[in-house]
């Protein structure tokens, strides 16, 4: 999670601003229509066969296994860390006898259809001692549990060290939880140790990436050197992928999973050579300024042949930190559609949004799920929707499967709505429609190529909808009208409103879709 102090993160909003706030960060001036007067047009053109790219990685969120609250030390941390020094990368998951809340964690995972997830853990859940590794503890186990999950559903997971936190190996006048490795080898060692127990002896094949540490490279982050300086990652990453090659693990590194494109441009990262991706933050950029932020992550990647993954996304245009309500708002949702959408269409080859189980408490409510009861301080007996973002994100990862091909899309005669189109490996279509603005519309969708035969239906999500206590995601059939070697459809658009048009028919019980492509099996041996 983000630091409070970083240069990105200074703005601070005023209720009087939001309304207009939320605009701007949506991409349009907001307009309202005359009574009777007909929505506005909008023409949408989507050219199936012209696939522009295959994902890499998908749609999904993060969900931390560490369980372990670390209170402020003002003599060895920094003073940006004195609100919440593990941000909200904590505490959000259930006891792990409480059976049934995990079935519904399990459930609800599902019908979100999440499929690229960043997993999170630290180095002190596997070694809290420099010559003693625990395989077995609460914490350990809780991250079996959400690997057992993500491999049974087909989830590539972006498997992330959050931090160290283990005093034996920290700078003497750095706390371990901010601490860069006082010994890079030592650090490489454990982490070996520790893929090779998840990849060879638990049998995980979900685990597509690995990051080393959460935000480095920033002034209150987790990797500071002698002083409390930020402290180059670059020898971890080194010693990391000579201990993962020595072993024979082929698992590709990621980095430098920071926000900030101020390294870019000024001087090169000396780590390329040595990662297999690369991955960034976001959460509060205008439309504009994040573009620029993408186009620079993607002709960065694209120059050396590897993906750009946004591994954590979210929004404080509508506020933050503690109890705030400002990242499960509906204004927040729009916010983090437009993020994936415009993504989509820029480059990116997976978001995973900030998070899936979360206190709540910490840094602002950005739960998908309930877990925690914020005034109790204590753990519900079930895991239940938080309706606004669990359907509003849920609309964007229901319909859409790991390694899709991004589809060329064209928007005309509007600046403000935003479109994607996706097609996943079996030629299943979804195409994305988000309507910012304060009046609906009607979209004329043209789909140039060879449609998929079947019927096709929209799904849609806006403000007044998701405050009914029993909304449900229901399909809605919608005709196409085929001519010569394109068929389209009149679409409407409720007013601040997300859409899906797809051939994938999902009642609102229905799991959402993670994967569709043929599952390997590996050959048997002879007898």
């Amino acid at each position: 999670m983000h630091t409070p102090e970083c240069p990105d993160m200074k703005r601070r909003f005023d209720v009087a601003t939001l309304g207009a706030l939320v605009v701007a960060a949506l991409g349009g001036m907001a307009f309202a229509a005359d009574a009777g007067e007909q929505p506005p047009s909008v023409a949408v053109e989507v050219s199936l066969d012209q696939p522009v790219r295959r994902l890499a990685g998908g749609l999904g969120a993060s969900w931390h296994a560490i369980r372990r609250e670390v209170p402020f030390d003002p003599k060895r941390m920094t003073s940006g860390r004195s609100g919440a020094p593990q941000g909200s990368g904590f505490g959000g998951n259930p006891p792990l006898d409480n059976t049934a809340a995990w079935q519904d964690l399990e459930r609800h995972f599902r019908w979100l259809g999440l499929d690229w997830c960043r997993v999170e853990f630290t180095h002190r859940m596997y070694q809290p001692e420099r010559d003693r590794f625990e395989w077995d503890n609460e914490e350990m186990r809780t991250l079996y549990r959400i690997l057992d999950i993500c491999e049974s559903n087909r989830v590539d997971v972006f498997l992330t060290q959050m931090w160290n936190d283990v005093a034996w190996n920290a700078h003497d006048d750095v706390h371990p939880l901010q601490s860069a490795p006082r010994s890079v080898p030592d650090f490489a060692r454990g982490l070996g140790e520790l893929c090779e127990r998840l990849l060879r002896q638990r049998r995980y094949t979900c685990i597509r990436w690995l990051c080393i540490n959460n935000e480095p490279g920033i002034p209150d982050g987790w990797w500071l050197g002698p002083g409390r300086r930020i402290e180059s990652i670059t020898p971890a990453l080194q010693a990391v992928r000579a201990e993962l090659d020595r072993r024979g693990l082929q698992l590709p590194l990621s980095a430098p999973d920071f926000y900030t494109v101020s390294y870019i441009g000024k001087a090169p990262f000396d780590f390329d050579e040595v990662v297999g991706a690369f991955d960034a933050h976001t959460y509060v950029e205008s439309p504009a300024d994040y573009d620029r932020f993408v186009r620079q992550w993607v002709e960065y990647a694209g120059a050396r042949r590897k993906p750009f993954f946004i591994s954590e996304m979210g929004d404080f245009a509508l506020g933050w930190q503690g109890r705030s309500e400002g990242p499960r708002l509906y204004g927040t949702q729009l916010s983090v559609a437009r993020k994936v959408l415009a993504g989509l269409n820029l480059g990116v080859d997976g978001f995973s949004r900030w998070s899936f189980v979360n206190r709540g408490d910490l840094d602002g409510q950005f739960q998908l799920v309930r877990t925690w009861d914020m005034d109790r301080r204590a753990y519900l007996p079930r895991a239940e929707p938080e309706p606004v973002p669990y359907f509003a994100y849920g609309l964007l990862t229901r319909f859409q499967a790991k390694h899709s091909e991004v589809l060329k899309v064209t928007v005309a005669e509007s600046e403000s709505l935003v479109a994607a189109a996706l097609r996943s490996p079996s030629g299943q279509v979804t195409v994305y429609l988000l309507n910012p603005d304060d009046a609906g519309k009607t979209v004329r969708l043209r789909l140039h190529g060879a449609a998929p035969q079947g019927r096709w239906f929209q799904y849609s999500v806006n403000e007044p909808a998701l405050r009914e206590s029993a909304f449900q995601l229901r399909p809605q059939p919608i005709a196409l009208r085929p001519s010569a070697n394109v068929v389209e459809t009149s679409v409407t658009l409720p007013a601040r409103s997300l859409s899906a048009v797809s051939t994938w028919e999902l009642g609102p019980e229905s799991p959402g879709v993670i994967s569709d492509e043929p599952r390997f099996t590996p050959p048997r041996d002879k007898p």
